[in-house]
């Protein structure tokens, strides 16, 4: 599917850094990034994150062949709860309890974020996900999840039916190719000002401990007691062996 209006600036950009063109993202921040190769003798895998431009992404995606069923990028007029009716993607992160991360998917390391999303937003998505899991953030700051089916909402034959023929087709590939049996939601919309997410560095347990954990630990040593919250299991893993990646 094309994107229309096509986005002429980013193109622009985008073929001055990489001139036979590529894949790119853009972030829930409206970055648009990509990668590229840093070695030119192209005898490895080595890449490097590229900024291109920001870009407000909105729009419609269209099939050449059918106009008429053209995806709209940025759906309006949702309420928490009710199918996506667009292309699932954006930023990814995951939650679990008062704990917000993204992954680093080359290391496995998890970075905590360093603000706390909106109330609503942490309320929504512990309703529909309440032992947590991953959501997404789109360019538009749109949050969503997804639920399994058994959890769907009460009308959701009708929205069924009110969704685009090809996002139609992707669910059912996904149900059918990829044993997926969970549906897109939306859960609520980030203004400008919660975006776009910063997270914290993660720690190693090669890292040297703060003075505070320092004490934490002495004071545990010696009375077996100690704040829990200077110390998570999560925030440290073990580099990965050789052999493992």
């Amino acid at each position: 599917m094309k994107l229309e209006p096509t986005p002429t600036r980013l193109v622009e950009n985008f073929l001055g850094i990489k001139y036979k063109g590529g894949a790119m993202r853009v972030t829930e921040g409206g970055a648009v990034i990509s990668r590229l190769e840093t070695d030119t003798d192209g005898d490895s895998n080595d890449y490097e994150t590229i900024y291109v431009c920001d870009i407000e992404f909105d729009g419609k995606l269209v099939p050449p062949e059918k106009p008429e069923h053209a995806v709209p990028i940025n759906p309006r007029g949702l309420s928490p709860g009710d199918l996506w009716p667009s292309i699932y993607d954006g930023a990814k992160y995951s939650f679990s309890g008062t704990r917000f991360w993204w992954q680093n998917g080359a290391t496995k390391l998890r970075h905590s974020f360093v603000n706390a999303l909106p109330d609503r937003i942490i309320d929504e998505l512990r309703q529909l996900r309440p032992d947590g899991g991953s959501f997404q953030i789109t360019p538009a700051g749109d949050v969503l999840t997804q639920i399994p089916t058994e959890e769907s909402p009460p009308d959701v034959q009708e929205q069924f039916r009110d969704l685009p023929r090809p996002v139609k087709r992707i669910l059912k590939l996904r149900r059918d190719r990829g044993n997926v049996d969970m549906l897109p939601v939306y859960v609520g919309q980030l203004s400008e000002d919660d975006r776009p997410i910063e997270i914290e560095e993660a720690t190693r347990l090669t890292d040297p401990l703060s003075e505070k954990e320092e004490s934490s630990l002495e004071a545990w040593a010696a009375m077996g007691s100690y704040d829990e919250s200077d110390l998570s299991v999560e925030d440290h893993r073990l580099d990965e062996p050789e052999g493992d990646r």
